[in-house]
């Protein structure tokens, strides 16, 4: 789906980190507004990179920090729906600012997301915490780079290409069933859930249940290969309470 479709991918840290700066340095050109002071960016600003062959669907957004200007909130909120729908967050952070609560809010915002961390602005005398913040980021690759000067670029295609090619980057969004035979085996085992569903609501004796259940397993098994043996069903329900 990553190859046919893109990975979904949020430039995402507090302001004036350099997401601006790394977007327009992955499409090789000026396409986000660069400036020294923070809060440039207020709206998403999507387009199309090809790093290694890997459609990179960019979306460069708001700094992610407390704000009292309602248009900046709004920036902030699409800037969370976005991480919300996304495959894959460069989460990009200054080495030259100690971590703040802005860092740290910007680490929550992940939510288990596959992410790689960019150490921006290496060309200026650093004073971030990189143990500190590699504690924060346990199992996420970190990549020491400079936007200014074109450091870690090439390093930050690697660990690009490395996520992805080791299935541990998500394609966003919820996965497109494409497959006919498939979308028709799923919506019968949708209604035969829904009949087991109304079934339980009813008080209805548990093998009424079991009947929805046990066609509703047979016909995903259609699609993965698998099947449920009457042993494991029968111990299922032999745990069932219909009134839970």
């Amino acid at each position: 789906m990553i190859i046919r479709d893109g990975l979904r991918t949020v430039i995402a840290g507090k302001p004036n980190v350099g997401k601006s700066s790394l977007m327009n340095a992955l499409l090789r050109g000026p396409r986000a507004i660069v400036a020294e002071l923070p809060g440039t960016t207020r709206d998403l600003i999507e387009e199309t990179a090809d790093i290694r062959g890997i459609a990179l669907s960019l979306a460069d957004t708001a700094g992610l920090h407390a704000t009292d200007d309602p248009v900046e909130a709004m920036g902030i909120g699409k800037s969370r729906e976005a991480l919300g729908s996304c495959g894959l967050v460069l989460l990009v952070f200054d080495l030259s600012s100690p971590i703040d609560d802005d860092d740290i809010e910007a680490v929550r915002s992940l939510g288990g997301r596959p992410a790689i961390a960019l150490l921006n602005k290496a060309d200026l005398p650093q004073r971030l915490d990189e143990a500190a913040l590699r504690g924060l980021l346990p199992g996420v690759a970190a990549v020491r780079a400079s936007m200014k000067t074109g450091e870690g670029l090439e390093a930050l295609e690697d660990a690009i290409e490395n996520l992805v090619c080791q299935g541990r980057a998500a394609p966003g969004e919820s996965p497109a069933v494409t497959n006919a035979r498939h979308a028709d085996l799923l919506e019968r085992a949708a209604a035969e859930l829904g009949e087991s569903l109304s079934a339980a609501e009813r008080r209805e004796a548990p093998d009424l249940v079991e009947i929805g259940l046990r066609q509703a397993w047979a016909l995903l098994g259609e699609i993965t290969g698998e099947g449920a043996g009457g042993d494991l069903i029968d111990e299922i329900f032999s745990r069932f309470c219909v009134g839970k």
